[in-house]
């Protein structure tokens, strides 16, 4: 995407005012050949058919995305994964630069590499036109390791590979069916087999990080037992109260209170144990600076690292509100 110049954007507005009845009008500026290729792995969506040229939009780049799947489906495991690990490690090099003995070890993670958003996301794209697989634009998110990289890819490749068998073998079981003259009939999962064990639930590990000093479950509970007061006057570390309080409600631009519940410390955060660069952290809300931090700390008090976790099924649930930070 590119800016508009000031008399691009007024000759557009001119078109639009005399010519579109619609009440909302997006105008941007594409460098389509550049745009369309991330679609080099998947199908066009259809709203872009009025952009893609009639050979199919990416010069030939669709045939050979097939050639490549075809080439791969037909390795054996080990020669697949060997090829995936190579071009992997390749496409790191080309992207971030280094030699291969730059290269950080397949379990550590990607941030080692010194890798920002904007790098993660030129990986991405320049891996899934070597690999021709559609990777998602929180592969290295979901996926912060090498070996993680490489595990997905593969699984993707021999998903293709089991679903083409899977749609061989259906059309050969509804030809069948058909020739037979019976009736297909889709099948109903049972309310036992949707249930299993998702009743169960157990909490192996808890943190917290709450005003009055409550920072773990251990000062939580002290706080509570000890009927702690967490109410205080506003920290120099917020802000100057006295030059922005006033007593009357209705003064502009002040602030009515003395008093409030705050969490300690929030501007201090340790960016090198995360491998978050100094100048991704500036931008950070705290917000999410604590939640790393007490992240980390229920997995700890669960006995869980980085090795036991990896490649578990899991999922993250946050609950967000409004970004206090600003005030």
């Amino acid at each position: 995407m590119r800016g508009l110049s000031n008399e691009l954007g007024l000759r557009v507005l001119g078109d639009v005012m005399r010519s579109c009845p619609a009440a909302v009008v997006g105008c941007q500026s594409l460098q389509w050949g550049s745009f369309l290729q991330r679609y080099e792995v998947e199908p066009f969506p259809s709203f872009l058919s009025d952009v893609i040229p009639a050979d199919g939009g990416m010069g030939g780049a669709g045939a050979d995305s097939e050639l490549v799947t075809q080439a791969l489906l037909q390795m054996d495991e080990d020669a697949l994964k060997e090829h995936v690990y190579r071009t992997v490690l390749e496409t790191a090099q080309e992207v971030f630069g280094g030699s291969e003995d730059d290269i950080p070890p397949l379990d550590a993670p990607l941030q080692e590499w010194g890798i920002d958003s904007l790098g993660a996301v030129e990986f991405r794209n320049a891996l899934a036109a070597k690999v021709a697989v559609k990777l998602p634009a929180t592969t290295l998110f979901d996926y912060p390791t090498l070996r993680g990289i490489i595990g997905f890819i593969v699984s993707e490749i021999q998903g293709k590979s089991a679903s083409k068998t899977g749609k061989q073998q259906q059309q050969a079981a509804a030809s069948k069916t058909l020739a037979s003259g019976a009736h297909p009939r889709s099948g109903a999962l049972s309310v036992e087999s949707l249930a299993g064990d998702s009743e169960r639930l157990v909490v192996v590990g808890l943190s917290c990080r709450l005003p009055g000093g409550s920072n773990g479950v251990s000062r939580f509970w002290e706080m509570l037992m000890n009927g702690t007061h967490c109410i205080e006057e506003i920290p120099l570390t917020r802000w100057n109260v006295d030059e922005w309080y006033d007593a009357d409600p209705d003064a502009r631009s002040k602030i009515y209170t003395r008093e409030a519940a705050f969490i300690d410390n929030a501007e201090y955060f340790d960016n090198g144990f995360f491998n978050i660069s100094p100048a991704e952290v500036t931008v950070m809300d705290p917000q999410q600076r604590l939640m790393l931090e007490v992240g980390y700390e229920a997995f700890h008090s669960a006995g869980m690292g980085r090795e036991e976790l990896l490649g578990q099924n899991m999922g993250v649930f946050i609950g967000c509100c409004n970004q206090d930070w600003n005030f």
